[in-house]
């Protein structure tokens, strides 16, 4: 841990025989520091506080909103059938282009953003999914297509 002659003094810290000249840990701001080890501290000091969870931001700083359900095509992805031991073709994935029967909807929420995400899928990747994630994991309700009822309701 770095922190400052003041910071050390408002928190009782010990004073370390080694330090250099930088920025505090706590409060932020450069001075002559001491440098002791975190596991010399006591913990309730050291401990940081959570970051608040907030939505997840694009890379020029702005929110970055879920993409909806599509009801003309499955949005999961498939791996793309190529590795190093094809030679050729891009290492990846490929969204699926089977016509969706259910939205899936997360029971709870997975990412650090605190949000449900919903998604449409075909059978095939439905069955996947509940293969993989387990059969609590996401409701599954029916899409009408061109007025008739698939039924499926989980």
């Amino acid at each position: 841990m770095f922190y400052c002659e003041k910071c050390r003094k408002k928190w009782k810290w010990p004073e370390g025989l080694s330090g250099s000249h930088g920025r505090c840990e706590l409060c932020g701001k450069t001075a002559d520091c001491y440098d002791i080890p975190s596991s010399e501290l006591p913990p309730s000091k050291t401990e940081k506080k959570p970051k608040k969870k907030g939505p997840k931001l694009s890379a020029n700083g702005t929110p970055v909103k879920m993409t909806p359900p599509d009801p003309e095509r499955c949005q999961c992805e498939r791996p793309k059938g190529n590795n190093f031991m094809t030679l050729g073709g891009k290492v990846g994935l490929a969204r699926c282009r089977n016509k969706p029967i259910v939205i899936a909807r997360e029971k709870a929420a997975t990412h650090e953003d605190g949000e449900i995400g919903e998604m449409s899928l075909c059978p095939h990747c439905m069955n996947k999914m509940t293969e993989q994630m387990g059969a609590d994991f996401a409701a599954f309700r029916a899409i009408e297509h061109d007025g008739e009822d698939k039924g499926v309701q989980r």
